[in-house]
């Protein structure tokens, strides 16, 4: 498979200007690839490979994640501001994390929303703090379902167009399994996301989240998180 072995580098791709490269591209584009295959084969020399259809179909998808994260991190810096002045503690779990950290560029991993963890018992606090500030909840016994059956919620910014953010205050549904959130606080580490400097999980819990999220989410996987897990393993030392 031509996708596979870009990402693998290693293995045959289609030669320049094949027709094959514009379907290569698509499947790409579907799985959240279309950056990191453009930095791929810049690093290896190998962009004049593609057609132009072929290019043109990866660099329109990485303008639009260009500027869908340019609104999502300017409205990400205005909740972080919001929680850091009220004291509440957090961690940016997944993408808000992966992508400045191991990724070549921002824009080779796209995001739909970005992934906090809260402490449980600060939910009340944040969800006050929330609704003052305008930000968009589920209403009502949706709202409900979610907080008795799940371990996170979906919320939006006032602003048009919405920036999404879901909050945990865990990694898990309770009734599968327990990971004590509070031992994740104790091990989290700091980092930087365009100036800010910021908490993200430790190596080891940010790849076991990736494989949790991944076993949780298996009926709607993308290739983009096996790529996650990869990258981290390749260039963080993780304690086996």
């Amino acid at each position: 498979d031509h996708v596979l072995n870009l990402l693998r580098g290693e293995g045959s791709l289609p030669g320049a200007g094949d027709p094959a490269w514009d379907d290569c591209a698509r499947q790409l584009v579907a799985e959240g690839l279309a950056g990191v295959a453009l930095t791929l084969l810049a690093r290896t020399g190998r962009l004049d490979l593609l057609p132009p259809s072929a290019a043109g179909t990866l660099t329109a998808d990485v303008n639009k994640v260009r500027v869908s994260q340019t609104v999502l991190f300017h409205r990400f810096a205005s909740l972080s501001e919001m929680l850091r002045s009220a004291g509440v503690e957090f961690i940016v779990h997944k993408g808000g994390a992966l992508a400045p950290l191991v990724y070549a560029r921002l824009e080779d991993r796209p995001m739909v929303d970005i992934d906090i963890v809260i402490r449980p018992g600060t939910w009340k606090q944040v969800r006050d703090l929330l609704v003052r500030g305008g930000y968009r909840l589920p209403q009502g016994a949706e709202e409900g379902f979610w907080l008795e059956n799940y371990f996170n919620l979906s919320v939006s910014s006032k602003e048009d167009p919405p920036a999404h953010f879901d909050l945990h205050w865990g990694l898990t549904q309770e009734g599968r399994y327990h990971i004590e959130t509070e031992e994740l606080f104790s091990r989290a580490v700091a980092y930087d996301l365009g100036g800010s400097r910021l908490m993200r999980l430790s190596d080891e819990d940010l790849l076991l989240s990736l494989f949790l999220h991944l076993a949780y989410h298996y009926f709607e996987a993308h290739l983009i998180w096996l790529y996650d897990m990869k990258l981290v393993i390749e260039q963080w030392p993780i304690d086996w």
